[in-house]
């Protein structure tokens, strides 16, 4: 084969011409025109339109929000400078969430027909810098005062004004709640929030830079939770979770995206019995009698179509030991409680589950990022599986070349802290320097599941372990105590299924 040596040039984007086919693509499924479009059909920019910093107004669009305008901006009009009184120039097909300069945005896709009267103008004087920023126009219902959580229309404070509040200084801005419909884009002179831009940048991210679907993880053995931290722990349903405010007796719910649910059950409601929420977690659980009924049962009844339906149940997530007490709101055929819930570390996560598990088993969270900061955990115990005692798990450091192990047995914890890890090394039985944590408490920095499974056999003698193992990485572990510079260490490695005597050792280095 003949070769030639220099200069290589590579291109590993993918070529301009593919990105503009798949953006036409996109076109013709979210706005469905009479007749499809083709490349050759339409001018196609976007627009950097939202970001979660205060605007001008003193009103903000918080992250949690960003999604639902996502959805909301497709296939409305781009007009100029808000005027409703002229036809729109172009249609926003698609929008995302991206980073840019640290910060959230809303990134929208919009297209305008080559054949449209003054298209070639447009098109300049985006390109040239003319028409470079742009705005929003929507909808919402709730204008949230970042001091209090009330309506910044009623409460006593100012947007951009300072207060002392939760014992610190922080100034006021309200937060856009409750968006119910994106009216329009607008090509403007001036953005109300800043560095808004209009970009001939059409490359579409990644999926996994925008909000993922409020999806827990499932987990087969609680030792593949990181070890060091306390979690919640309450019985799991065939439900729907959602968010709730309660404000001045008024009621409301959404889905874990933002969007507005179960309109029939909160209207006219007189919610004054219940304390002042802002977006608690709970879960509505649907039932015929005592029996409960399934997920799709109650978003029929929600819809207000027949079903098996008699009641509904919410449930929320509380600091307690029992169900606590329930408000009836009977005309809505509503009970209100909370949720049974336990807090516990690893070692204790498997008696919690037994005393509060469903036949859907339990949902998990850490304790520092209860819902709905994270979707969590769901863990549903093997039905007469042994006690939790006799479980162990590797867990390794996210941000450093280090690793856990923990052991729980007959109700302890123990951990050690492994130097310079490697998983290929341990499978060929690599030596590692561990330290002891004590209290069997792991570091709180971010640690990844390795391996984990159940504790066969356990042998000690003075300070040292011979573990038998199965699951992920079974065999026997040696954890051998050793002195280095004066300094008690231990040597932590794998011997396949050979039973290696443990014994003492020093060394100088």
């Amino acid at each position: 084969m003949d070769t030639t040596l220099g200069r290589v040039k590579a291109e590993l984007a993918e070529p301009a011409a593919d990105r503009i086919e798949s953006l036409v693509t996109l076109i013709n499924k979210n706005i469905n025109p009479p007749t499809a479009v083709s490349r050759a059909d339409v001018h196609i920019r976007a627009m950097y339109v939202v970001s979660d910093e205060v605007n001008s107004f003193g009103g903000r669009f918080p992250p949690e929000e960003l999604a639902s305008l996502v959805e909301l901006l497709v296939d409305s009009p781009v007009l100029v400078g808000h005027r409703k009184d002229k036809l729109p120039v172009a249609r926003t097909f698609h929008a995302e969430i991206v980073k840019r300069n640290g910060r959230d945005w809303v990134k929208s896709y919009f297209y305008w027909l080559r054949s449209a009267d003054h298209a070639e103008d447009l098109k300049e004087n985006i390109d040239g810098g003319i028409y470079k920023e742009c705005s929003i126009g929507f909808t919402y219902q709730l204008p949230e005062c970042s001091v209090c959580g009330g309506d910044i229309r009623t409460c006593r404070h100012q947007p951009f004004e300072t207060y002392s509040a939760h014992g610190r200084r922080q100034r006021c801005h309200f937060n856009y709640r409750r968006i119910e419909r994106v009216l329009e884009t607008s090509l403007v002179y001036r953005g109300a929030i800043p560095d808004t831009m209009v970009s001939k940048d059409l490359k579409v991210t990644d999926q996994a830079a925008n909000p993922t679907e409020w999806r827990p993880d499932k987990i087969a053995d609680p030792m593949q939770l990181p070890p060091g931290q306390r979690y919640l722990i309450v019985p799991h349903y065939d439900s729907l979770e959602v968010l709730v405010d309660c404000r001045e007796g008024r009621m409301a719910l959404f889905d874990m995206r933002g969007h507005a649910v179960g309109e029939r059950l909160t209207a006219d409601l007189d919610a004054s019995a219940l304390p002042e929420m802002n977006r608690a977690f709970g879960v509505l659980v649907a039932y015929r009698g005592k029996e409960r009924c399934p997920v799709a049962s109650l978003v029929k009844f929600l819809s207000g179509k027949a079903g098996p339906v008699t009641r509904i149940e919410l449930k929320l997530t509380a600091q307690n030991n029992s169900d606590g007490d329930a408000v009836d709101f009977s005309e809505k055929k509503l009970r209100v409680r909370a949720m049974r819930y336990a807090l516990t570390d690893v070692a204790g996560l498997e008696e919690a589950a037994a005393r509060l598990m469903t036949k859907c088993g339990v949902r998990v969270w850490a304790e520092d990022g209860p819902p709905p900061a994270h979707a969590g955990y769901v863990y549903c115990p093997e039905n007469g599986s042994d006690t939790f005692a006799g479980r162990w798990g590797i867990y390794q450091s996210t941000h450093k070349s280090s690793a856990v192990m923990s052991i729980c047995h007959d109700g302890n914890v123990i951990c050690y802290d492994i130097s310079q890890f490697s998983l290929l090394r341990l499978t060929k039985g690599g030596r590692f320097l561990a330290r002891r944590l004590e209290g069997g408490r792991a570091p709180s920095g971010l640690l990844r599941h390795v391996a984990s499974g159940r504790v066969t056999s356990l042998i000690a003698k003075e300070e040292g372990l011979l573990l038998q193992t199965t699951g992920g990485l079974s065999g026997s572990y040696v954890i051998q105590p050793i002195r280095i510079n004066r300094c008690d260490k231990f040597l932590i490695y794998r011997v396949g299924d050979e039973f290696v005597p443990i014994e003492s050792g020093e060394s100088e280095q």
